[in-house]
């Protein structure tokens, strides 16, 4: 059970007609300029864990966390329990970063209501992926992540961003984890932000 939980939670911390060429890719570009500014930021991460089992268990992670643009999203976080695997002291949350997934993910649909733009991605190479989807806000960025498996596993990952010196950063993160025989909710909360801009970058 422990291998699931984990790496579930890995994937916590980690589709309309036909697209017109370079469709996704494009949408993911114009979604990114939110945070054109931002070059680099800090912060320190609190979650909170519930495995719904029984006996019912329940951990905390803390953890310090870095951004630096363009592929650095990590965490370290300062203790993990001891049946946690190796490895999982440094998390990349990369997956959470709309920027890769071009990388990761064929866009098989993109569509747009309004402020929201809602992606349904596939892996690019095969996997017990079904699908991914993504709900994402003009303003705020990243709203919502589901993933979804073949063997009846899902993953849904909801986002309440905040105003940080002018960019939407998450606040917390909630997690709903369902795998067979295995339950589990997390809240994740983002705090002590330290955050460099461009130049150029207005700040209020």
């Amino acid at each position: 059970m422990t291998d699931a939980l984990f790496s579930a939670l890995l994937l916590m911390l980690g589709s309309s007609p036909e697209l017109t060429p370079n469709d996704g890719a494009s949408t993911i570009a114009e979604l990114s300029q939110r945070n054109a500014g931002l070059k680099s930021y800090t912060f320190d991460l609190h979650v909170a864990i519930l495995v719904h089992s029984i006996p019912q268990l329940r951990f905390h992670l803390d953890g310090t966390g870095e951004y630096e643009r363009p592929a650095t999203y990590i965490v370290h976080f300062k203790k993990v329990p001891w049946f946690a695997p190796k490895g999982f002291e440094n998390v990349s949350l990369m997956p959470l970063e709309p920027s890769s997934w071009p990388k990761q993910y064929t866009i098989t649909t993109v569509q747009h209501d309004g402020d929201t733009t809602t992606l349904t991605m596939k892996d690019k190479i095969k996997s017990p992926l079904s699908e991914a989807k993504a709900t994402l806000d003009a303003r705020s960025g990243l709203k919502q992540m589901i993933w979804s498996y073949n063997y009846g596993g899902r993953i849904q990952l909801d986002v309440t961003p905040s105003d940080v010196s002018g960019f939407p950063l998450p606040s917390t993160e909630d997690a709903d984890i369902t795998m067979p025989a295995l339950k589990v909710t997390a809240h994740a909360d983002f705090t002590n932000y330290h955050v460099t801009a461009d130049d150029a970058a207005t700040l209020p």
